[in-house]
C-alpha cells in the first residue's frame, strides 16, 4: 500500500522547537524509507510468478451447419488430445483456431475395428471422411463415415493398404485403389456414396497414387520417374518423365490440375520440387527440408507441409515461406494432415 508523502509546513509548526522539528523530520524519513523498502520487496516478489498450466480447451464436435467454422480453409488430422488415450480425428482452421472433434474414439473403435491407419480423405463438401481401418480379424478395410448421420459404411473388406483415397468434385463418389486377392490384381474402384455401390474400374495403371483433375474427366497417376494422364477407362493420354526419380509416397497435385509438388527419392534432406504440370521441366519452387506430408490448395497457389515442430506454408506466387502454426500444446502431433474447405479464392 502506497504511503502519502509527509509535508512539513514551518508556519504550521512554528511553536515547535527546532530540536523537536528535526526529530519529527528524521522520524518521518525513517518511516518513508521502511515503507519504500517494503514496497520494493513486494515488487520483486510479484515478478516471480509460477507458470500456470495451460487450460485444455473443451472438446466440441465439428458441426456442419456452423458457418463460422468454414470462413477459411481447415486442416483435418489424426492425433491424441490432452489426456485422451486413443488417436481420434480432429480439425481446425489453418490459423490454429476453432479446434473441433471430427470422429471420436467411440465412433472409430467399435464393431471389431481397433486400428486407425494413416490414410484418410475429407470429401469436398465436408460431409464425409473416407479412411483405412484394420479390423481385429482380416486385412485392412476402406471405410466411409457420414458426419451428418454419424453412420459408418464398409466400402471394401480385406484389402491390402494402397494409400490413395480421393473424391470426385461433387462428393458423390470415393475413388481408391484396392488389391483383389481373388484376382491377384489391383483395381481403381469407384464407390457411389448415395447408392452404396462399388464399381470396378481399370486395372492397367502402373501406379498406386493418383489425382482426379479437369472436373474428374481425367486423372494423373504418379510413377517413379514422373506421371501419366489417363481417362477413366484406363486409356493413356500422355506420359511425362522427369529428370530424377521421385518419391512415390510424397507428393500432391492441385484439384484444378495445374500444380504438382513432389519429393526427390534420394538424399538425407531430399528437396521437394513444385512444378506446373503444363511445364513439368521448369522448377517453380524448391526447398530442402524434411517432410512427407504435402498439400496444395485447390488453385495451386499455396503449398502447406508439416515441418519441424509445426505447419509451414509457401505462397507460390510470391515465393515466400512462413510458419503458420507451431506444434499445439494439447496434441501429440499432427498425423496425416488433410486440407479441405479450400476452393474459395
Amino acid at each position: 500500500m502506497m504511503t502519502k508523502p509527509l509535508t512539513v509546513t514551518l508556519q504550521r509548526y512554528s511553536t515547535i522547537s527546532r530540536y523537536k522539528l528535526l526529530l519529527l523530520v528524521l522520524f518521518s524519513i525513517a518511516l518513508l524509507s521502511c515503507d519504500s523498502e517494503s514496497q520494493n520487496q513486494e515488487i520483486v516478489k510479484s515478478v516471480v510468478i509460477e507458470p500456470e498450466e495451460p487450460t485444455v480447451p473443451d472438446v466440441i464436435l465439428e458441426a456442419l451447419n456452423d458457418a463460422s467454422s468454414y470462413d477459411m480453409p481447415r486442416f483435418q488430422f489424426q492425433s491424441r488430445f490432452g489426456s485422451r488415450e486413443k488417436y481420434e480425428i480432429w480439425s481446425m482452421k489453418i490459423d490454429g483456431s476453432d479446434i473441433r472433434l471430427v470422429l471420436s474414439a467411440e465412433e472409430l473403435y467399435r464393431d471389431g475395428f481397433s486400428h486407425l491407419s494413416q490414410h484418410m480423405s475429407r470429401s469436398p463438401d465436408g460431409r464425409y471422411v473416407a479412411l483405412v481401418q484394420k479390423p481385429d480379424e482380416g486385412n485392412n478395410a476402406r471405410v466411409l463415415y457420414d458426419l451428418k448421420t454419424r453412420e459408418r459404411t464398409v466400402m471394401v473388406k480385406n484389402s491390402a493398404v494402397v494409400p490413395s483415397i480421393r473424391w470426385t468434385e461433387d462428393s458423390k463418389q470415393v475413388l481408391f485403389y484396392s488389391w483383389s486377392y481373388k484376382e491377384s490384381n489391383a483395381y481403381l474402384y469407384q464407390f457411389d456414396v448415395k447408392e452404396k455401390k462399388l464399381r470396378k474400374g481399370p486395372n492397367n495403371i502402373d501406379s498406386s497414387e493418383f489425382y482426379p483433375i479437369k472436373n474428374d474427366s481425367e486423372f494423373i497417376a504418379i510413377t517413379k520417374q514422373g506421371f501419366v494422364r489417363y481417362d477413366w477407362v484406363g486409356k493413356k493420354l500422355n506420359e511425362v518423365k522427369l529428370a530424377e526419380r521421385i518419391h512415390t509416397r510424397s507428393h500432391a497435385v492441385s484439384r484444378n490440375g495445374k500444380t504438382m509438388v513432389y519429393k526427390l527419392y534420394k538424399g538425407a534432406y531430399p528437396a521437394f520440387i513444385v512444378i506446373h504440370l503444363n511445364k513439368p521441366h521448369e522448377v517453380l519452387f524448391s526447398l530442402k527440408e524434411r517432410s512427407d506430408n504435402f498439400m496444395l490448395d485447390y488453385w495451386g497457389n499455396n503449398l502447406y507441409y508439416l515441418g519441424f515442430g509445426g505447419i509451414n506454408t509457401v505462397n507460390l506466387k510470391t515465393k515466400t515461406k512462413s510458419r503458420i502454426l507451431n506444434s499445439y500444446d494439447f496434441f501429440s502431433g499432427f498425423h496425416n494432415l488433410n486440407l479441405y474447405n479450400d476452393k474459395e479464392r
